[in-house]
């Protein structure tokens, strides 16, 4: 669970989600590709008048909404099994 600023608490499913279709397509030889999209949400804004900068690692703590942390911990979770497990994503 995470929660936005307000304090409410809000239950965001991206990162269980991908985590069951990482598991899936890590069980299935079959699956030969994952295609994930992820959100401009994901990337930390920058200063006012700074480009947005592509991201290789994806730090939920920095972004201030629950959509754009729960998008940021599943894009790392998809990236992490790429690295860790072959994943071709």
């Amino acid at each position: 669970m995470l929660y936005d600023v307000a304090g409410v608490r809000v239950i965001c499913n991206y990162k269980d989600d991908i985590y069951t279709i990482i598991d899936q397509c890590l069980m299935h030889p079959e699956c030969r590709k994952l295609v994930y999209v992820s959100s401009t949400g994901a990337i930390p804004e920058r200063p006012k008048g700074q480009p947005i900068r592509e991201v290789d690692h994806f730090d939920d703590s920095v972004l201030k909404d629950c959509y754009s942390q729960s998008k940021a911990l599943a894009t790392q979770a998809v990236l992490d099994a790429v690295r860790e497990h072959g994943l071709n994503g």
